[in-house]
């Protein structure tokens, strides 16, 4: 006799149906069973779960390194325009006191001014998608 078979006799010595109590011990072991191969298909997911947010994690330093490249070189852009007009200025200044024109002296001088002109409110954080301002403003 099966040990599971003198347990149920000892434990179930009166008149109880034994085939429904050995029909609840089948469903224990087959719930174990199945619940044995969902924890395993719950920690795969963890896992994919986990792997995907490192990924997003690293996506977001990225864009955040991105982002502070391009508002370092918007930085340096509108500083250089600042020191071009200064310089511009000083030329008009001098070259004026002669009775000349600057655009005589400074090749390019009428495209230096239109670029200046163009770009003398540049900011980085204007020419970026939205999404990339709304990530940006929840994590930076």
């Amino acid at each position: 006799m099966s040990t599971e078979k003198r347990v149920f006799k000892k434990l179930f010595k009166s008149k109880v149906n034994k085939k429904a109590e050995l029909a609840k011990v089948n469903d224990i072991i087959a719930l174990y069973d199945k619940n044995f191969f969902l924890e395993s298909q719950m920690l795969d997911q963890r896992n994919k779960v986990n792997e995907a947010v490192t990924l997003v994690e690293n996506a977001i330093a990225e864009l955040i390194r991105e982002y502070e490249a391009g508002v370092e070189m918007s930085e340096t852009l509108l500083e250089n325009n600042s020191k071009m007009s200064e310089m511009l200025q000083e030329i008009d200044v001098r070259v004026g006191e002669l009775g000349l024109d600057s655009s005589d002296i400074v090749p390019d001088y009428n495209r230096i001014v239109d670029f200046i002109g163009n770009t003398e409110e540049t900011i980085f954080f204007d020419y970026i998608t939205q999404a990339a301002k709304d990530i940006l403003n929840n994590h930076y």
